[in-house]
C-alpha cells in the first residue's frame, strides 16, 4: 500500500475537553482495496469466532442484539426481587476499546487458534509501517508508530473484538459462577460488544471479577475505564431482615482506581437502555412522548392516505416506543400523552382516532405501544 494510506488522525469527540488526549478517536485514511481484503478473509474471521466466542456475547451476532442483553438484566433482578437475595451487577466499560488493544497480542491469539498461514500473512503484510498523528492546537504532531488492523471502522474488527472479549469471558467462566436463576441455571456475564454486565451473589466474588477482568484486559493492552457512574459500576443491592439496602463496600481495580457503587435510586445506560433497581424513568417517558410528537408532526406534514398513515404511527410507536421502554412496562401517563398527539394531528387533518369510517380499514384501537 502506498505511504498516503497508512496515515491516521485522532480527532477529538464532541463535547470532550480539548486538552486530554485520551478521549480521541482514530480517523484512517484506507484505501478501496484494504475494505476488499477484508472482505476475503472475513469468513475467516468467522471461523475464529465461532470456535473461541462465548454463548454470553450477543453483540454483531445474527438474530441477537441488545434487547436479548437487556431483557436477560431485567429477569435477572426481578428474581433476586421475588427471593430477596443479594444480587451484585458489574458493569465494566473499557476505555477506547478499538484504539488500546494490543494487535501484537491480537495477531499472536489468531495464530493460536489456528488462523491459516496466507490469512494470517496478509494480516501481518497490512499493518507494515502504520503511523499517525495527533491533532492539537498547535497543529498535527510529528509521525508515530501505530496500528490500524482493529480500527473502529475496518470491516473485520467486530469479529476480531468479539475474540478479544470471548478471552476475558472465558477467564470470568473460570473463577466466577454467576447469579442462580430458575432451574438452577447460572449467569454470570453478558456482553454486547466491548460492553459487559456481570452477576454475582456476593461482594468478595465481585471484588475478585473487577481483578481478573482487569489483569486479563491489562495483558492485552487494554484498560477499565472509570468515570463516575458512566463507565465501569458496581450497581448491588442487599436484602437486610426483608429491606433492600445500597452496597456500601468499595471495591478498586489492581491499578489502585475505585470502582464507583450505585445507589438504589441510580441508573445505568447499559446498550442505550437506562436499568437499575429502583429506576426512576421520567427521561426516557419524556422522550418517547417528545420524540414521538417530533415524527407525527414530520408526517403530518406529508400526503399520504389514512391506511397508510396509520401504518407509518405504528412503525414510530414500535420504533420510539421500543426503544425508551425496552423491557419495562411504560405508564398509563405516557401512553395518554403519546395518544393525545396522535389525536392533534388526525384532528388537523380531519380524521378520527377511533373506530371511524373515516379510519377504515385501519383502526387505531389496533395500536399499541410495547410493553
Amino acid at each position: 500500500l502506498g505511504d498516503v494510506y497508512k496515515r491516521q488522525v485522532l480527532a477529538m469527540k464532541g463535547g470532550e475537553d480539548p486538552h486530554n488526549f485520551s478521549r480521541r478517536r482514530d480517523i484512517w485514511l484506507l484505501s478501496h482495496m484494504v475494505h476488499l481484503i477484508d472482505h476475503m478473509l472475513m469468513e475467516e474471521h468467522q471461523r475464529l469466532e465461532r470456535h473461541w466466542g462465548v454463548r454470553s456475547q450477543a453483540g454483531f451476532s445474527k438474530g441477537r442484539g441488545c434487547p436479548e442483553v437487556s431483557l436477560t438484566s431485567r429477569l435477572v433482578k426481578e428474581m433476586s426481587h421475588r427471593e430477596q437475595r443479594d444480587l451484585y451487577k458489574t458493569y465494566i466499560d473499557f476505555a477506547l476499546f478499538f484504539m488500546s488493544v494490543d494487535k501484537g497480542g491480537v495477531r499472536e491469539l489468531e495464530d493460536k487458534l489456528g488462523m491459516t498461514r496466507l490469512c494470517s500473512k496478509a494480516l501481518d503484510h497490512m499493518g507494515l509501517n502504520l503511523t499517525g498523528r495527533y491533532d492539537t492546537t498547535h497543529g498535527m504532531t510529528d509521525l508515530t508508530s501505530n496500528g490500524a488492523e482493529m480500527g473502529q471502522g475496518r470491516v473485520t474488527s467486530p469479529e476480531r473484538a468479539k475474540i478479544v472479549i470471548a478471552t476475558i469471558a472465558r477467564a470470568v467462566n473460570k473463577v466466577i459462577a454467576g447469579y442462580q436463576v430458575w432451574g438452577g441455571t447460572r449467569i454470570p456475564q453478558m456482553w454486547f460488544a466491548d460492553d459487559g454486565s456481570f452477576n454475582t451473589e456476593d461482594d468478595f466474588v465481585t471484588q475478585l471479577l473487577l481483578e481478573v477482568v482487569w489483569w486479563v484486559a491489562y495483558i492485552m493492552g487494554m484498560d477499565v475505564g472509570v468515570k463516575g457512574l458512566s463507565k465501569t459500576v458496581v450497581h448491588g443491592r442487599i436484602w437486610v431482615n426483608g429491606v433492600a439496602t445500597p452496597v456500601t463496600r468499595k471495591f478498586h481495580l489492581p491499578n489502585g482506581k475505585e470502582v464507583p457503587t450505585a445507589g438504589l435510586e441510580d441508573s445505568y445506560k447499559l446498550v442505550g437502555t437506562h436499568e437499575g433497581f429502583h429506576i426512576k424513568c421520567k427521561e426516557a417517558d419524556d422522550r418517547l412522548v417528545k420524540n414521538t410528537k417530533a415524527c407525527m408532526a414530520m408526517l403530518a406534514g406529508m400526503k399520504m392516505s389514512p391506511f397508510w398513515y396509520l401504518q407509518a404511527t405504528e412503525v414510530i410507536l414500535r420504533g420510539v416506543g421500543g426503544f425508551y421502554g425496552r423491557c419495562r412496562p411504560v405508564p398509563d401517563a405516557v401512553k395518554q400523552g403519546v395518544d393525545c398527539n396522535l389525536r392533534r394531528v388526525l384532528a388537523a387533518k380531519g380524521w378520527r382516532a377511533h373506530n371511524g369510517s373515516n379510519l377504515q380499514p385501519v383502526s387505531y384501537t389496533h395500536l399499541t405501544l410495547p410493553t
